[in-house]
């Protein structure tokens, strides 16, 4: 079955031992999950072609998030911007009561850790302001489903 993408949170968790998590701030987009593995060449001279063997999984760097922007979310983005690892994570589905919609992770997340910058991003007459959420992710990143 397919699934759009409504109803995906980026969460922040809090606390020691097991976090409580949060929607950080409503975003718009979010970066590509695709771990691309880097390949290690074992190839000696008694083979015939290229052999490799796998290497480490690479996220890319640095995640991009974008988000409108308010006042009250950029300092609640930049707050995190203090060069020490946060507990982060992606979340995919949720519900909605009464029109107000709780993140459950019940489509899967994503947790990691990572160091949050964020940014204005550059616009012209007749856009909506937005803002960077950058990512550059410190631990492998576990999915889960609940």
């Amino acid at each position: 079955m397919a699934m759009n993408t409504y109803m995906t949170f980026l969460m922040q968790g809090t606390g020691t031992g097991t976090l409580t998590y949060a929607d950080l701030v409503p975003i718009k987009d979010y970066p590509d999950f695709l771990n691309e593995v880097n390949t290690i060449d074992v190839t000696t001279l008694q083979n015939k072609m290229h052999v490799y063997i796998n290497g480490l999984l690479d996220t890319g760097g640095d995640m991009v998030f974008t988000a409108n922007y308010s006042g009250t979310d950029y300092q609640t983005v930049k707050a995190l911007d203090d060069g020490k690892d946060k507990n982060l994570a992606i979340w995919f589905g949720g519900t909605e009561s009464n029109g107000v919609v709780t993140p459950t992770g019940s489509d899967g997340k994503w947790s990691f850790t990572g160091r949050v910058t964020v940014g204005i991003v550059g616009k012209g007459a007749d856009e909506a302001r937005e803002m960077q959420i950058h990512v550059i992710p410190s631990s492998d990143m576990t999915f889960s489903i609940s």
